[in-house]
């Protein structure tokens, strides 16, 4: 699947001329070589009624095309014949004949075969060096349903599917402009998968538009089958566990995103939509935050910021405290877990580093076993593993409770999931050979990290590295509607968001 040097048999395939031959016979012989011992491409041959009949031939994809749009549609309405002599058939067919579904002229052999693979008939007139394009694409689709993973208590119920025609429309119907726009491109030498980028032409800065473009255009894969691909590949940080493209699932908030100056990237057969560029800050916003009341929005953003310092915190600066600094602790907290780890037989940091290594395995099997007893097995199997290691004098009853806490701060954030565990795994290990030295090392290593971090041309710490109060209406917390009237400012054209068109 992945880019590999050698690329002789995706050479022949495309050994092909450029245009089509005015021989029908040769034509349909052509097609057939192409898709040798492929035998779900279908094909129908007739002849035109009239004083000057012509011999046609259809071919199309058996799964991909509606078979009742290409024989209704499509060739019932030709066989009838033309009303009057033609010179040139296939243009006639194109002006008068087919009006039921959408139809193109084409002469490149390379785009034919393309519409083929991609769902479209194809027909051949004898006679003429350019073929008929119809959509008559039927494939089956999922429903629009909500989206499991991004569930709020109030707001649109409607989620992406698969089908990138769909994914446009549902965020085209939420921003009724003319100025949104929409690129597409075919990526993916095997697959050729469609790839849309969608924007506010007034709003979005044209350097962003142009960078993710150019990374798009340069991609050199064999095939595109989900957005993370697009994800990895453009990603302008590919080995920090901090994610500089967001993604989504929900119409509500792509468009959100795209009103703020973002574009869009959509993948045919990904229900999920990346947006761009991505800051830091957005890994604390949640679609719930809008609708609902200000208050409870800014209450439940700032617990999202407390519970990601928690969940990369609580057991290094415990096992700092437990290996290095006992002194720092109160004399009566020393005592009871001294006591509670009296009789453990392992080090502090290998206990933790042990029962956080154990909850990650049992989330990750939570997660791939069947729903109906995952759910079930992740609090069953937490607590009587837990119990039977703490009876059985592995860990200590306080080191149950550390790492219990930080994995309940780290499940508010599951965009930061890997930046949760990378951290909380290293700072603990910085924290047993170095105390709390190791665990401020640790902190500004991550810090500096994100400083340095740019999403396409933004700096990843905007509005947070350099707070203003102007720009803080929308970061740490949710203001009032009528306080929030400007767009970020390094994003955007930085113009009111009631009237971006006529300033």
């Amino acid at each position: 699947m992945w880019k590999r040097e050698d690329i002789t048999s995706r050479d022949n395939i495309q050994n092909t001329p450029s245009d089509i031959s005015p021989n029908l016979q040769y034509n349909i012989s052509h097609i057939k070589e192409i898709f040798k011992d492929n035998e779900n491409l279908k094909s129908r041959t007739f002849k035109t009624k009239g004083e000057k009949p012509f011999n046609c031939a259809v071919f199309y994809t058996e799964g991909l095309s509606n078979f009742q749009i290409v024989s209704e549609r499509f060739i019932r309405g030709i066989m009838g014949g033309f009303p009057q002599e033609s010179s040139d058939p296939i243009q006639e067919i194109y002006e008068h004949m087919v009006c039921e579904c959408d139809v193109q002229i084409e002469g490149k052999e390379e785009k034919i075969v393309s519409a083929l693979t991609y769902g479209d008939s194809v027909m051949f007139v004898d006679g003429c060096k350019k073929a008929l394009i119809a959509n008559t694409k039927g494939w089956i689709t999922r429903a629009i349903t909500e989206p499991e993973n991004e569930k709020v208590l109030q707001g649109p119920r409607e989620g992406f599917n698969e089908k990138i025609s769909d994914s446009i429309s549902l965020i085209q119907r939420k921003l009724c402009t003319p100025d949104f726009k929409v690129k597409f491109f075919n990526c993916g030498r095997r697959s050729s998968t469609r790839i849309a980028i969608c924007y506010l032409d007034s709003v979005v800065k044209k350097g962003i538009v142009e960078n993710i473009t150019k990374k798009i255009s340069s991609i050199d894969i064999d095939g595109i089958l989900d957005s993370n691909y697009i994800k990895e590949i453009i990603s302008d940080k590919k080995f920090s566990p901090f994610k500089t493209i967001g993604s989504s699932e929900r119409p509500d908030t792509v468009a959100a995103k795209l009103l703020e100056g973002r574009v869009a990237i959509i993948v045919n057969g990904s229900p999920v939509v990346l947006t761009a560029p991505f800051l830091f800050i957005e890994n604390f916003q949640s679609g719930d935050d809008y609708y609902i009341n200000y208050i409870a929005a800014t209450v439940g953003r700032l617990l999202r910021i407390m519970s990601f310092i928690l969940a990369i915190s609580i057991p290094a600066i415990y096992v700092a405290l437990v290996t290095v600094h006992k002194e720092m602790m109160p004399t009566n907290l020393a005592i009871s877990i001294i006591s509670a780890r009296s009789s453990v037989p392992f080090p502090v940091i290998v206990e933790t580093l042990g029962l956080i290594l154990v909850f990650e395995i049992i989330r990750e099997t939570a997660l791939r076993m069947p729903s109906n007893v995952s759910q079930a097995f992740s609090i069953v199997g937490a607590i009587v593993i837990g119990d039977s290691a703490v009876k059985a004098k592995f860990v200590s009853v306080p080191i149950v409770i550390i790492v219990s806490l930080s994995a309940l701060t780290g499940l508010m954030i599951p965009r930061l999931r890997s930046a949760v565990v990378t951290y909380r795994i290293l700072l603990t290990i910085l924290s047993g050979l170095l105390g709390l030295y190791g665990y401020i090392f640790g902190v500004i290593f991550m810090t500096v990290q994100l400083l340095d971090t740019k999403s396409f041309g933004v700096n990843y710490m905007e509005y947070i590295s350099i707070p203003k109060i102007n720009n803080q209406t929308d970061i740490y917390l949710r203001l009032p509607w009528n306080m929030m009237k400007k767009r970020p400012r390094r994003i955007s054209h930085n113009k009111t968001r009631q009237r971006a068109n006529d300033e």
